[in-house]
């Protein structure tokens, strides 16, 4: 078997969601990658993503991580870094209406090791409720030395509107 992608899971976002939760992280493979489409929110509010372990989300203060953020009228790019912080930071102000969507291409590396630290890269754009375009790249470790099995999104505040989640799994040639 070649290397490629392949499709582990797909999760639909109703309106209504408080939170996602998305396992299936185990060592089949070595890198996850993770495709957040369309994701609206009912009412502006900040994305917030956490390590699983057993499909339960880790609140501890590991999570260490920094972007670079730029925006569609200014020429300025913003960094931004975090050390023990509780969560990782996917984006800021998402909008509430229907032309705010959120995509992020999520990799996640040394998840299925206890060994390692568990790794993320973040590639993300969308309309914040300013009515202005963002992206943001980052990255950052999640210093819990575990074997994870997933991730836990959810929002400063309000509910999940709409969107799609798809997980996949790296093959190796």
């Amino acid at each position: 078997m070649g290397a490629g992608l392949n499709k582990i899971s797909s999760y639909d976002i109703t309106s209504g969601d408080s939170s996602i939760t998305i396992t299936g992280l185990t060592s089949q493979y070595e890198v996850y990658f993770m495709q957040l489409n369309n994701i609206k929110a009912v009412s502006n509010a900040n994305l917030y993503m956490r390590v699983t372990q057993s499909g339960v989300a880790d609140d501890s203060a590991i999570y260490d991580y920094s972007y670079n953020q730029a925006f569609d009228n200014s020429s300025t790019i913003t960094d931004t870094g975090f050390q023990g912080n509780t969560v990782f930071y996917l984006g800021q102000n998402l909008g509430s209406n229907v032309t705010h969507p959120f995509n992020c291409s999520l990799y996640l590396f040394n998840f299925s090791t206890d060994s390692e630290y568990s790794l993320i890269t973040q590639y993300a754009t969308f309309v914040n409720n300013a009515d202005r375009n963002v992206s943001m790249i980052g990255g950052g470790q999640y210093k819990g030395n575990s074997i994870d099995d997933g991730v836990y999104f959810y929002l400063s505040s309000g509910n999940f509107d709409a969107g799609q989640i798809n997980l996949y799994g790296l093959r190796k040639s």
